[in-house]
Parts: C-alpha cells; structure tokens; sequence
C-alpha cells in the first residue's frame, strides 16, 4: 500500500511540474513557429493568405510581398489596414497582432493551372526587442475544380503546449478518484442491497484513511492538469509588455569555436572576423530596418569610445542590402561617431552563426570563440557591461 501511496505522489509532482512548465517565461520561437502560415482558395481567382502570430510578437504591415513561384511579383494585394504603432525611429509604422488574412488576386494563367504555389515575404518582431530577419516562405493552394483541398506547406495547428502531460495528468487524477471512492461506493451499495434483502442492518461505511489519501491525490492530480489547459488555451494577451532594465549577458560554460564570418568595411574592402585576433570583440548584428538595433547603437558608440583600441573594438555588422551607404546616413542621422561600417550584404552572417532575430550580439575573445551572446537590445556602455568586457581585455 505504501509503495502505490508513493508512486501516486511522485505521479502528482510530474503532472504538477508539467502544469508548472506553462508558467516559466519562454524562449524566442523560431520565426515559423512565431508567424505560422497557411493558405485557402476563395474562389478560382483569389487566394487567402492567413498569419497566426503568437503572443508577444507582431508583423509589420508594410513588409509583406507575394509571389508566384516563379519569382513574379503579385499586385493588387488587399492587405487590411493594421494598428498605429508609435517608432522613435520609423514614424508612425501599421502592425498585426494575433491574427491577419490577406486575398492575394491571381492571374487567369495561374488559375488554369488548377494549384498555385505563392512566394510569401514577411517580417515581425518580438516584445522582447528582437526582429527577424525577413522570412520567405512557400505556400501550396489548391484552386476548386483542381481535385483536393486546399492547403499549405505550413499549416497552423494546436497550441504549442505539453499536451501528452497534461492529459496524462487528467486521467491519472480520474482513475485515482474512481479507484478511491467511485468503484468502492458500487460495491458497498451492492452490499448494502443484499443486507436489505436479508434484513440485516447496513454496515458502517467509514472510509479509511488509505481512501481519503487517494481521493486526494486524485483531485490533486485533476487540478494540475486543468491548470495547465487553462494556461495553454486562454486568449493571448495584446498588451504592450513592460520595459526591461538592467544588464545580463549569459556565457557559455566554456568558450566555443566559431566559423568564418566575411564581410566588408566601408570601403568595400573584404574583411573576415579572423582578421581581429588578439583583441576582444563584440560583434554586434544589425540592420538599418531593426527598429531595436537602431535603439541601442549610441550605447554602442559609447562602448567603443570607453574601450576601443588595441585591445578591444565593437564590430557592428550590418546585414542588409542597402550595403555601406544606408549604414552611413544611419549613422549621420543620429551622430554615431566611433563605430566603423561593416556589411553582409549577402545576409549570409545570420546563416553562419545561427542567428534568429535582430540584434544579436557575440562576445568574443583574443583567440575568436564565442564566450556568450546576447539576444535583443542591452545598455552595453552600463557599467557592469563596460567592467565584464574588461575583465576579458586582461
């Protein structure tokens, strides 16, 4: 008895540690995952394009371009107007949250052919102050009279979430209510029958306290499992997070090797990450689009300023294909003084190192490992910045 007391236990703890999992904050999601599309046809002539986007991640309205295969350009696009979001750096900039659907008119030759296949462009951002570089993916749509249904290549499904825990955690609590006090209240009634049909007096149904400890891991063990699906259904939250303070850069436990990065310098000159051993780098990768990149290259500046030298120099490298030139009169616009122009106009950087959104920011040292990174935007001339940055330079 005391062995199944205690598997039962341990059997509410991991249902409850899978409840508890819902609550840890997430990671960043992987771009398909934060942006899931599909596709359907309306008629023979139109298709809709539908964008699930996740909680705490948006999509700019103006980034979105569709099409053919092929490479052809899709006009007359109906995108529906999206909410006024406020930039510091792009103006007044239109967004989706939680869910866009756009008709994408198609040609009578494309219609003939009874499916279509779409090129679709898009681009969003995180509340955690990371942009995805823009995301191209290739949607199937099956036109009517073609045979099948629509469909796409990325289909939007259930909820990301632990189901298997959590219905295993509902019928474990079941079955351990039932085996405490469903099944045994069947048979003392049954008895209690045959004590009548015999005129004996009914018998004393106290319950033992065996009983009462499995009725309660039972309620425990349906009370987990329905936290965690009210946890993973309810509605996503639209509302804009809280600004985040302070400095914390996570290190790898031990320095990693790195593979080749190449680029260029303002001058148009190749240059590889090789090329900057014997001094501490911070590699920071960035677009002139990422509206967070934009937000935190004076405190880049600033860094460079304090460190910059023999020892140590920020390499802020853009990836984008306005090259030198859109880097530059980024740089005049807001008085960046002390970073030099570096650019991947073949994006292939992000590739490279793994990259998911923008910025990402690599610590490297004297010997070019990774010793950390950083997702998302920091205050990179705080003190406790500058004074981890130097303690490498030694």
């Amino acid at each position: 008895m005391l062995t199944k007391f205690f598997a039962g236990i341990l059997l509410v703890v991991a249902a409850g540690t899978a409840a508890a999992q819902l609550f840890a904050p997430e990671g960043l999601l992987e771009p398909e995952k934060a942006f899931r599309i599909s596709a359907r046809a309306l008629d023979e002539r139109t298709a809709e394009v539908e964008f699930k986007i996740a909680d705490g991640y948006y999509m700019y309205r103006d980034r979105f371009s569709f099409a053919t295969e092929s490479g052809k350009p899709l006009a007359e696009v109906e995108i529906p107007r999206g909410k006024v979001k406020e930039d510091q750096f792009f103006g007044k900039t239109e967004t989706f949250r939680d869910l866009v659907k756009i008709r994408v008119p198609l040609s009578p030759e494309d219609a003939a052919k009874g499916s279509v296949n779409l090129k679709v462009t898009s681009q969003g951002c995180s509340d955690k102050g990371v942009c995805y570089t823009p995301l191209e993916q290739l949607v199937r749509v099956s036109l009517p009279g073609a045979g099948s249904a629509s469909f796409s290549r990325s289909m939007p499904g259930l909820p990301q979430v632990p189901w298997a825990p959590l219905v295993a955690a509902l019928a474990a609590g079941l079955a351990l209510v039932w085996a405490s006090a469903g099944a045994p209240l069947r048979r003392e009634a049954r008895r209690d029958a045959a004590a009548a049909d015999r005129e004996v007096a009914p018998m004393n149904h106290a319950w033992p306290a065996a009983r009462i400890a499995w009725a309660l891991l039972g309620a425990l063990a349906l009370a987990a499992g329905a936290i965690g699906a009210y946890l993973s259904l309810r509605p996503a939250a639209t509302s804009e997070p809280a600004p985040q303070s302070g400095f914390v850069f996570r290190t790898h436990g031990a320095p990693r090797p790195m593979p080749e990065v190449v680029f260029a310098d303002g001058e148009g000159t190749g240059r590889t990450l090789a090329g900057f051993r014997s001094r501490v780098v911070l590699l920071n990768v960035w677009a002139p689009w990422c509206a967070p990149c934009r937000e935190e290259m004076p405190a880049l500046d600033r860094l460079q300023q304090k460190l910059g030298g023999p020892g140590f120099e920020v390499v802020a490298l853009s990836i984008d294909a306005g090259g030198a030139p859109a880097v530059k009169q980024f740089y005049d616009e807001i008085g960046i003084r002390s970073l030099a122009i570096y650019v991947d106009r073949s994006m292939r950087t992000t590739a490279t190192l793994g990259i998911v959104g923008l910025p990402t920011t690599l610590l490297v040292d004297t010997e070019g490992r990774e010793i950390g990174r950083h997702i998302g935007p920091a205050q990179w001339d705080a003190p406790e910045a500058v004074r981890m940055i130097a303690g490498y330079m030694k």
